[in-house]
């Protein structure tokens, strides 16, 4: 090995030889099988034809026993809803940064830069609390709930505009991380393109009493060993709503102190029903997964 380095040295080559020895794992394509391949290229195709489709074209939720069956489960009023959407746009915008890091460290992104990503998530946040805006908080219920699937659309577009901001080995990684996870299906199994449409169709299941976080502020107890060895942080919980709203599947993602991680799981397991996720495009229920941040602090 000594004598071919020496060799190059002479020739010139050893700078090439050292950029092509640190670059090599940099320029290596992404991986995944047949069957995730074409499910990949599945989604694709569904993101470019909905991609065309402005949000003025997107027809209103049209099933009215659904409607009724929604709105009579909203127990805050129009404008208790209405201000509890808005304050989770708004949340989320403020943890844009954040959040935008986290996806590259999760997905393993290695091209794509936060500041992409953050400009991506604020623009449609944005967007979101415009139409939010339009609607009001009169009869706010009954409104939000008909304009689902422009929400629902909305939410496409922004994956749109995430593919486009991203090469394709990184798209690759996003996709294997954040898109499919989402979508049930058999081992083996291809994903066509409209069950990839109906992940983002599918509303997010929400708190039949409002805002879940401070109901759980309110409804939570602080371990007594907790308190006396002054353990703090915060806990994250992932769940399933299930089709009768029911919570199941509690797990501790991010713990803390074990007492802190029991009083956490107790909590999320004793919630109220939730609304459950609804997809405008099969006209059913679908089970959704969920995670909460649970945050322990001493005054």
């Amino acid at each position: 090995m000594a004598f071919v380095i020496s060799c190059l040295r002479k020739k010139g080559f050893m700078l090439s030889l050292c950029f092509w020895v640190l670059s090599a794992s940099a320029f290596a394509q992404v991986s995944i099988s047949r069957t995730n391949s074409l499910s990949y290229e599945n989604y694709l195709q569904m993101l470019d034809e909905e991609a065309k489709i402005p949000l003025s074209e997107i027809q209103e939720e049209e099933n009215p026993e659904h409607l009724k069956e929604r709105m009579a489960l909203y127990r805050k009023g129009d404008r208790g809803t209405y201000n509890w959407r808005c304050m989770g746009v708004e949340r989320a915008d403020e943890y844009a940064p954040l959040y935008a890091i986290d996806v590259i460290k999760h997905a393993g992104l290695q091209k794509t830069t936060a500041n992409v990503l953050e400009s991506v998530f604020r623009h449609f946040y944005d967007m979101e609390m415009k139409m939010l805006k339009e609607i009001g908080p009169k009869k706010f219920v009954h409104k939000y709930i008909v304009a689902t699937p422009k929400f629902a659309h909305l939410n496409i577009l922004k994956e749109a505009k995430l593919r486009e901001v991203m090469d394709r080995d990184d798209h690759v990684r996003y996709f294997m991380k954040y898109i499919l996870p989402a979508v049930s299906r058999s081992p083996g199994q291809v994903i066509e393109k409209d069950e990839f449409k109906c992940v983002h169709y599918v509303r997010v299941p929400l708190f039949a009493q409002g805002n879940f976080a401070v109901w759980i502020g309110e409804n939570v107890k602080y371990p007594k060993d907790a308190l006396q060895n002054n353990w703090q942080g915060q806990v994250v919980v992932s769940f399933t709503v299930e089709l009768d709203g029911s919570v199941s599947n509690v797990q501790v993602v991010k713990g803390g102190a074990y007492s802190l991680n029991v009083e956490a799981v107790r909590i999320v397991k004793s919630a109220p029903k939730f609304i459950p996720a609804w997809c405008p495009l099969h006209q059913k229920y679908v089970r959704r997964s969920m995670t909460v941040p649970i945050s322990f602090k001493l005054q």
